[in-house]
């Protein structure tokens, strides 16, 4: 229910409240539309790096279908953490991603905690 407000302290605090709130959802949108481009930037790079090079003409999405949404657990230690995939045997991308797994784990990456990561299926 809206009511008149007659009070002009009231009206002008109450439009800052409005703009306040109306550029919080801009760079809301903003910085979703920012994270998007993250991401795809991010998966670009991956597919160039890791992946065999067929996979560098691959859509975001389609990646996201066959290789994001993997399903897998993760194991901790103290000086390595390991990443368990699940990939069916008869899947169609098990030896793509099993290159890129093989192309991850000769970097020898470790995370911000100096454990190595390591990545299976």
């Amino acid at each position: 229910m809206l009511r008149c407000i007659n009070n002009r302290r009231a009206q002008a605090v109450s439009s800052e409240y409005v703009l306040v709130i109306l550029l919080m959802l801009g760079a809301i949108a903003a910085m979703t539309v920012y994270f998007k481009r993250g991401v795809q930037a991010l998966s670009q790079y991956c597919q160039k790096c890791y992946f065999p090079p067929h996979y560098s003409g691959i859509d975001g999405s389609d990646m996201l279908q066959t290789v994001y949404e993997t399903r897998g657990s993760l194991y901790e230690a103290k000086d390595h953490t390991v990443v368990s995939l699940e990939i069916p045997q008869d899947s169609a991308c098990r030896k793509d991603i099993e290159y890129a797994l093989r192309r991850v784990n000769e970097r020898h990456i470790f995370d911000h905690f100096g454990r190595k990561l390591w990545i299976e299926i």
